[in-house]
């Protein structure tokens, strides 16, 4: 799944933290989710990438819904070679596979690596890990 973080739309005019559509996975699974990053829209309405591959580390933190104290993943995606805006984090099966919970709240986050470091959170969306069903077929 691509999410194009500049189509999102803002949850209020004061904030450009967006709302990811919910996405549904079984544990376990190897999941890669890509995000891509752009700045907020100029006056003329137009869109500038952000350029992941200097002086910023795009992370991924996934917390218990509603309980955003207490992440239980957090890592750091992968730049894109090719589109310098995209990051992708994958999941690993040991990544999942003990999650207790089945709704959960994630956010990509853009942290700055100047002398004063600071967090921009683009979006947040909920995520559902199902677990497999153990039947003998």
């Amino acid at each position: 799944m691509v999410v194009n973080l500049a189509q999102i739309k803002p949850v209020n005019e004061n904030t450009y933290v967006g709302v990811i559509p919910s996405m549904e996975y079984f544990r376990e699974d190897t999941i890669n989710i890509h995000f891509r990053f752009w700045y907020p829209p100029d006056g003329n309405g137009e869109l500038k990438p952000i350029d992941l591959t200097h002086d910023i580390k795009p992370m991924w933190y996934l917390c218990p819904y509603n309980q955003f104290q207490n992440p239980v993943v957090e890592k750091q995606m992968l730049v894109s070679a090719v589109n310098k805006n995209m990051a992708t984090v994958r999941l690993t099966s040991k990544d999942t596979q003990y999650l207790d919970f089945i709704k959960y709240t994630h956010q990509p986050v853009l942290e700055t690596l100047e002398d004063n470091p600071s967090k921009f959170i683009r979006a947040e969306g909920s995520i559902m890990f199902n677990p497999h069903i153990n039947g003998n077929i």
